[in-house]
This record gives structure tokens, sequence and C-alpha cells, in this order.
């Protein structure tokens, strides 16, 4: 009635079922950190877009400011940095440093200004043509910005 069960088959049914549970581990692991990294680059690129976003806002508030006097052009200057000090590592490398260089020339740019229409000597227009691809090069960086998060557009 009863049938003797041997030793070797209780061993092979529990290593059978301590490799299934094994395989499922670890498949369940991958599956797990996948699903994982999935959510945080998705996080990331959501991140990403909002920081995009005010760096498109913060340089158009900066080109604005080049051809209109105000008293508070240093305090929104100096705005901008702290923003970009908070939010630079969300930014692609080219666009990081094109963005802090954008900040520098639009400085520049007044003080460069300045000399230029205060300036009476026979270079003035080598001053003036310095002057003009420096307000072209702080034209492009929107630019780039665009370009730069057009590439999370292509997933």
């Amino acid at each position: 009635m009863y049938k003797e069960i041997s030793l070797v088959s209780v061993l092979i049914g529990i290593g059978g079922t301590l490799f299934g549970i094994f395989i499922s581990s670890v498949f369940n692991y991958f599956k797990f950190r996948d699903d994982r990294k999935d959510k945080y680059l998705f996080t990331l690129v959501e991140i990403r877009f909002k920081i995009y976003q005010e760096a498109y806002s913060k340089a158009d508030e900066l080109k604005y400011l080049i051809h209109h006097q105000g008293e508070n052009k240093n305090e929104i200057v100096n705005e901008t940095r702290k923003w970009f000090n908070n939010n630079n590592l969300y930014l692609r490398p080219d666009i990081r440093d094109d963005f802090n260089d954008f900040i520098s020339e639009v400085s520049d740019y007044w003080m460069h200004r300045d000399q230029t229409l205060s300036y009476n000597g026979n270079d003035k227009n080598i001053k003036i043509k310095e002057l003009d691809e420096l307000f072209k090069k702080i034209m492009s960086i929107t630019k780039r910005i665009q370009k730069s998060i057009n590439i999370y557009y292509s997933y």
C-alpha cells in the first residue's frame, strides 16, 4: 500500500525545489533592478525637463535684460547664478558649460557695451564688432538648450 521513499528521490526533489527557488530569486532580482533603474531614469528625465525649462526661462530673462536699463541687473544675474549652482548637474555637460559661460557673457556684455559707447578711439568699429559677436553668442543659448533637450524626445 505504501511505497517506500528512497533517500535519493527525496534529495533530488529537495535539490530541484531549491534550484527552482534560486533561479526564481535571481530572475526576480534582475527584474526588480531593471524596474528600479527604469523608474530612476524616468524620474531623472522628468526632473531634467523641468530644469531645462527653467534654464530656458532664465536665459530668456537675462537676454531680455541686455537692452533694458535697470538697477536690478546684478540681482537677476546673481539669482540666475544661484539657480545654476543649485541645478547644473541636471544639465548635460556641454549645456552646463555653455550656460555658465552665458551668465558671465551677459555680465561682460554690459561692461563692453558701456566701454564701447564711451570709447572715442579710431578702432571703435572693432569694439562694436566684438560686441556684436558677443551678442550673437548670448542669443544662441536658448537654441542650444532646446537642441540639448530634444535628445530626450527621440526615445
